[in-house]
């Protein structure tokens, strides 16, 4: 699991994909890593807020080529410490956001990985599954 937690770590974007009513939906979103967990924020009422509060399975893909990762898992709310550690990252990275979003209905999303799939491309084992 430490390959997998350092290129989380090294990236900031991700691809989540959600469900609702069997159609799957893929959207890139920017993430930060508190202590090793993917925590990310959307506006309320976003398709992917609302796929996630009716089935909170989750799929993330993480992509620095010729290496990549998904975790397929859950989420969860993060506690009010993850919370604050993404916004201090998050606004370190995107000052000129901070008052923008001020008024923004936010929620957080945690995601809790029951299996990672690590993939490099430039290795002869080209996937591994790591159970989480």
């Amino acid at each position: 699991m430490e390959k997998v937690i350092k290129l989380l770590n090294d990236n900031t974007v991700c691809y989540i994909a959600t469900c609702s009513d069997n159609i799957p939906r893929a959207t890139p979103m920017e993430y930060v890593m508190v202590d090793d967990s993917l925590i990310f924020s959307t506006r309320g009422n976003t398709n992917k807020d609302k796929n996630l509060k009716e089935n909170n399975k989750i799929s993330v893909t993480v992509n620095n080529m010729p290496v990549f990762v998904t975790l397929n898992g859950t989420t969860e709310t993060p506690s009010v410490d993850e919370i604050e550690k993404l916004k201090k990252v998050y606004f370190e990275r995107h000052p000129e956001l901070e008052e923008d979003i001020k008024g923004w209905s936010l929620c957080y999303y945690k995601v809790i990985p029951v299996v990672a799939y690590y993939t490099d491309y430039s290795q002869d084992v080209i996937s591994e599954i790591i159970h989480a």
